[in-house]
């Protein structure tokens, strides 16, 4: 990725004219415009010994500022430091949290799937395809299975709901369609003897 970097622009005729006037007005020598104005290493301090209306010694005033303003860029850099380390922080403690409900939503999934064929081969031991059939073929039924019961073949015309039923009892055996890319192929070989 480019960056376009700021080009220095000569001043404009406005801005000669400004420096003019103020390098006439304190009766500076005169020299050349230009944007970028040298700075004297001590000029922040000797403005703050000025404005805090200092008559001492200057060269301790000049220690002391300089002090303090280490001091205080080193507070900045230090409150900068502890906010990126608090940040840093939440965001490993928020990373950890997530990786450990993971971990339990996983836990979680495989108890189910391990109940469910648990479930599965306990029917099959009783003499059921499937825990769906045994299910299926229990009798009596509520009143609440009969209901749902009756709302999902009621609907049907006879063929369908016949169809339904003894598939849902697991009595049909329904073929797997053999142009279905899906479908196990693994066992076709024991089906042709």
């Amino acid at each position: 990725v480019k960056q376009k970097l700021p080009v220095a622009t000569p001043p404009d005729e406005a801005f000669q004219r400004s420096l003019l006037e103020a390098q006439l007005a304190n009766k500076a020598p005169t020299q050349a415009a230009s944007p970028f104005q040298s700075v004297d290493y001590d000029s922040a301090a000797r403005l703050a010994y000025e404005a805090a209306g200092e008559s001492g010694d200057f060269e301790a005033f000049k220690a002391k500022y300089l002090e303090d303003a280490s001091a205080m860029v080193g507070d900045k850099y230090k409150a900068a430091a502890e906010a990126d380390a608090a940040v840093a922080k939440a965001k490993a403690e928020a990373a950890e949290a997530a990786r450990l409900e993971k971990e339990a939503e996983e836990k979680r999934l495989a108890e189910e799937a391990a109940a469910a064929e648990a479930v599965d081969a306990e029917a099959r031991e009783l003499g059921y395809p499937s825990v769906a059939v045994m299910k299926a073929r229990q009798q009596p039924k509520s009143a609440e299975e009969e209901a749902a019961l009756a709302s999902k073949y009621g609907a049907m015309d006879l063929e369908e709901r016949a169809f339904s039923i003894l598939t849902d009892l697991g009595m049909i055996d329904l073929n797997p369609d053999p142009e279905d890319p899906n479908r196990d192929t693994s066992k076709d070989d024991d089906d042709m003897e």
